[in-house]
């Protein structure tokens, strides 16, 4: 099994357009063959919209 090399807290807030009611959603990602030196903060999240 694999290290785990980083972990990344993931915060997201949607807002339903037609009843403008808002929501928040926390998510945890596990990565296990980047260490921090080889992706940026920027670089993960993108990693992480495109998932």
């Amino acid at each position: 099994m694999p290290a785990v090399r980083q972990a990344a807290q993931i915060k997201r807030r949607y807002t339903d357009h037609k009843t403008g009611g808002a929501t928040a959603k926390t998510v945890y990602a596990v990565l296990t063959s980047l260490i921090a030196g080889q992706a940026t903060a920027d670089q993960l999240a993108r990693l992480a919209r495109d998932h």
